[in-house]
């Protein structure tokens, strides 16, 4: 799944109000979790707020099916 146009928080909301059902289009286990920590690493996980933390779980979920 192409998600690089998405690097705000603000466009991660944007995603989940918009987005209808996907599939997940990993071509394996590896590829997904390196997105994940990748994900993670770009939008800082760890220095969020609760809210914010939230709602990058949503979108990790969501992506990943």
């Amino acid at each position: 799944m192409n998600t690089k146009l998405i690097k705000t928080l603000d466009q991660v909301s944007d995603f989940l109000e918009h987005v209808p059902d996907i599939e997940p289009g990993w071509e394996s286990k590896d590829e997904c979790y390196r997105w994940i920590e990748l994900t993670l690493s770009h939008f800082r996980y760890r220095s969020l707020g609760k809210a914010q933390k939230g709602l990058v779980r949503r979108y990790v979920a969501t992506v990943t099916g």
